[in-house]
């Protein structure tokens, strides 16, 4: 978060060297992982990532080696499960100061100096690493994945189920419901062929921002137009703006101006059934939430707030979302399809009275 949250505590933004990072990364990550039993009270089945002993799996992100200075230390903890609870009090017993929450992550100050600790599933805390190292990398990969209709980020590399693809004259719209998340790979070596990068590359680290750069515009799909705020959704745009990494990639591609590739990429349609051919198991999600999606359409034909006012004319609004809420906490979505309009009409009629 840059330092910003330190006005919560009365505290003027800091920014460190590198060598009081590396310094105060290593005194909180030894912390951590010492007083794991004190804070990870409650945990199931955890271990630590690199010797596997039982703990939780700390770690921080790697960093662009040019950089100079600091403004924050994101840590990640990978934990199967966490009493938030326990924590919050471990920092307030340790570093006097009570915590600051935002869903999963967990920010305080020590020496003036702001700390985050991200709470992820086991499961994903390697690619949680992996996508939140060199900077804004990560996000910058993304965009190629998007243009294949997919999604990746700190649970890998996801096909994302939306509604849209069941609607007719379908957009594949990005604030289009999403029913179901597959994921595809966790693999960093998978994500890279999958984006047409180079997993070597990748591995090795990035000296500057600018080699960062030079490594997105030798992917095998890098098109310059999709990282055009033009080409983002309201959303995006906002929060790229915000991105410094993101706004000196534009820079950068303003300036030396790399050629996109020659290879075309396919259609999000066509990409959807290229994975659904390699995975039987997407292929079963989609046509599960296809199942649902109908069913929730036609349960909104034959029974809704409009269907409410129909029957009972012009009443409170109130009272409209009342008798919604009772009706489908008595039937069944499958059950109102079974009904007929007059039966329904019944029985909204009833629940008005009661």
């Amino acid at each position: 978060m840059g330092g910003k949250l330190l006005k919560k505590w009365n505290l003027p933004e800091k920014r460190l060297s590198n060598d009081e990072y590396e310094n105060l990364k290593r005194d909180i990550l030894s912390s951590l992982h010492e007083d794991a039993r004190i804070w990870g009270d409650g945990m199931v089945s955890f271990f630590v990532y690199e010797v596997r002993r039982k703990g939780p799996q700390i770690g921080v992100a790697r960093a662009i080696r040019s950089k100079q200075d600091h403004g924050d230390l994101d840590v990640v903890v990978g934990v199967d499960f966490l009493n938030y609870g326990n924590f919050t009090k471990y920092i307030q017993d340790t570093y006097g100061v009570k915590p600051h929450q935002n869903s999963n992550v967990i920010s305080f100050p020590v020496n003036g100096f702001q700390v985050d600790v991200t709470f992820v599933n086991n499961d994903f805390f390697n690619q949680t690493i992996a996508y939140t190292s060199w900077g804004d990398l990560g996000n910058l990969m993304g965009r190629i994945y998007h243009k294949m209709g997919l999604h990746y980020g700190h649970e890998g590399l996801q096909y994302w189920i939306r509604e849209g693809m069941f609607r007719e004259n379908n957009d594949w719209s990005d604030s289009d419901h999403i029913c179901s998340k597959f994921v595809i790979f966790t693999s960093m070596w998978n994500i890279c062929e999958a984006g047409g990068f180079d997993f070597n590359r990748w591995f090795g680290g990035f000296d500057t921002e600018e080699d960062a750069f030079q490594f997105i515009a030798t992917s095998k799909y890098f098109r310059k137009d999709i990282y055009s705020f033009e080409n983002l959704n309201h959303i995006n745009r906002v929060r790229n703006k915000k991105r410094g990494m993101y706004m000196r990639f534009l820079e950068w591609i303003d300036k030396t101006n790399p050629p996109d590739s020659p290879l075309p990429l396919a259609s999000k349609e066509d990409y959807s059934l290229y994975y659904q051919y390699h995975y039987i198991e997407l292929q079963k999600a989609i046509d599960r939430c296809r199942f649902e999606f109908t069913i929730k359409s036609r349960v909104k034909e034959k029974f809704s707030g409009k269907v409410v006012l129909d029957v009972l004319g012009d009443i409170d609004g109130n009272m409209v979302g009342e008798i919604c809420r009772k009706f489908k906490s008595v039937y069944s979505p499958i059950d109102i399809i079974m009904m007929t309009p007059e039966h329904i009409n019944q029985t909204i009629k009833a629940l008005h009275n009661q």
